[in-house]
């Protein structure tokens, strides 16, 4: 059973590795509903066996590669005041692979990718990691308008100034930001 599995297991860790290398292989090539099990496990050049013995399912490896990612890519140490750094950092890192998980996105790849979004921002925590409604609510929402601006931009590709777009909706977080801290 896979929750049983100890990360020190050198097996363990070598199939997540060769599991997860493979996942951003595909989806720096295409679109992650168009990825199988099958091309997963192809490219890994593990079996179908051994894959779910470790996830439940596609979706499951995502969830632990969005994981995975996020500690490679971004320092734990960063703090609430510096979320929207965490967000820059992902998104220049992972353009290609963002795309390919925004464009024909379904609800569980989208519910997957606004928790990740979410854990990057970090906003429902106060500094001393207290949970905070009303953080939590801007949290969601920004959350939610990352995600629709990932959309927009993957389907209006050639149409757009990218500096620009970024600096207007940086420049929108900066605002909630600021109304947050005035109204802590």
């Amino acid at each position: 059973m896979p929750g049983n599995f100890k990360d020190e297991d050198a097996r363990i860790q070598k199939t997540k590795e060769a599991l997860t290398a493979a996942m951003t292989t595909l989806l720096s090539l295409r679109n992650f509903n168009r990825i199988t099990v099958n091309d997963l496990c192809e490219e890994a050049k593990v079996g179908k066996t051994t894959f779910y013995y470790h996830y439940q399912n596609k979706y499951d490896l995502l969830k632990y590669w969005l994981a995975k990612t996020k500690s490679e890519t971004i320092s734990e140490n960063v703090l609430y005041k510096d979320s929207k750094k965490r967000i820059s950092v992902f998104l220049n890192n992972s353009d290609k692979i963002i795309r390919h998980l925004i464009e024909d996105a379904n609800i569980e790849t989208s519910g997957l990718l606004c928790d990740f979004m979410l854990s990057l921002l970090e906003m429902d925590k106060t500094d001393n990691g207290q949970i905070c409604p009303k953080q939590a609510v801007l949290s969601k929402f920004c959350c939610g308008g990352i995600i629709n601006y990932l959309q927009w931009q993957a389907e209006n590709t050639s149409k757009i100034n990218y500096e620009a777009m970024n600096a207007y909706f940086y420049d929108i977080l900066d605002t909630l930001y600021k109304w947050n801290k005035e109204h802590e």
